[in-house]
């Protein structure tokens, strides 16, 4: 009985962590989207529901933000796959430079590497004499989609490389092996046993780079401020449209609909993930 009482208090600190700076926003996060408060009295509305899911302004600032962060996620799979498997058959000293080469920019602060990539992708930068080269809008990135999705994944693609590098080294060589003496090809080995049993590991890393390319307002702000995003408009909201009590009801709406639309998006995943997995219906 005791062990049990001393299992139950250690859990206590991690409760109360999730229930304060989890639980606690989310609850808020719901009371201001429904509750105004006017006069000092709250009163019940649906108004700022119903304009963060009718308003055309609104509903193209979410379809423009999913855009965005659907084409910086596949970019950052067809990137970091490919560089994932190519580090993990690397020699031990090799893998260790590449993976501290990968992981070096994420010890920076978030805000300056980006002002640093953006330093790169500006007229005159490194990136854009590069690209000029090649006729590319006269090499310069910065106001454009593709220079928010190529800062996107300069800054993400740790995320997905990491889960999917993790996946690889624990495939049991015995498994390739097998396959190799049954005589299947050097692609069909990575279509039938690799990339199946590395699932697990890209659904991970799609996860890590989706939610916060989709949320980001940083990024979109410092390269493009042509178009907004949700995370850009939400934050505008908080910061600028704030009433007496120093909260945004419409701020509060939007944070929920992009709540809402994240967790449909991870189940959606995680249902492929299910069924499209090494051993599921379709294996």
């Amino acid at each position: 009985m005791s062990n049990k009482i001393t299992e139950k208090l250690k859990a206590v600190p991690l409760w109360l962590w999730l229930g304060v700076f989890t639980l606690v926003p989310l609850v808020m996060i719901l009371f201001y989207s429904v509750v105004e408060i006017t006069d000092g009295a709250p009163h019940l509305t649906g108004e700022y529901i119903v304009r963060a899911l009718t308003d055309k302004g609104t509903l193209y600032t979410f379809a423009y933000s999913f855009y965005l962060a659907i084409l910086s996620t596949l970019a950052c799979l067809l990137l970091g796959y490919p560089l994932a498997y190519a580090i993990s058959k690397m020699n031990p000293s090799a893998r260790d430079i590449a993976m501290v080469l990968l992981s070096l920019p994420m010890m920076l602060n978030f805000v300056i590497r980006t002002y640093a990539f953006l330093s790169l992708i500006e007229k005159g930068g490194v990136l854009s004499n590069i690209l000029a080269i090649f006729g590319i809008k006269g090499g310069v990135l910065v106001g454009t989609d593709i220079g928010i999705v190529i800062c996107m994944v300069y800054n993400f693609l740790p995320y997905l490389v990491m889960p999917i590098y993790t996946s690889i080294s624990r495939i049991d060589n015995r498994l390739v092996e097998a396959a190799q003496d049954l005589g299947a090809s050097g692609w069909k080995i990575m279509r039938k046993v690799i990339i199946p049993l590395t699932l697990p590991g890209v659904i991970s890393g799609i996860t890590m780079v989706f939610v916060p390319a989709l949320t980001s307002f940083l990024i979109p702000k410092l390269v493009s401020n042509m178009n907004e995003t949700i995370g850009m408009t939400i934050e505008a909201e908080f910061y600028q449209n704030t009433s007496e009590t120093l909260v945004s009801n419409f701020g509060a709406a939007l944070s929920l609909v992009l709540l809402v639309l994240v967790v449909l998006s991870m189940v959606l995943v995680n249902y492929v993930d299910k069924k499209y997995s090494y051993g599921g219906e379709n294996a």
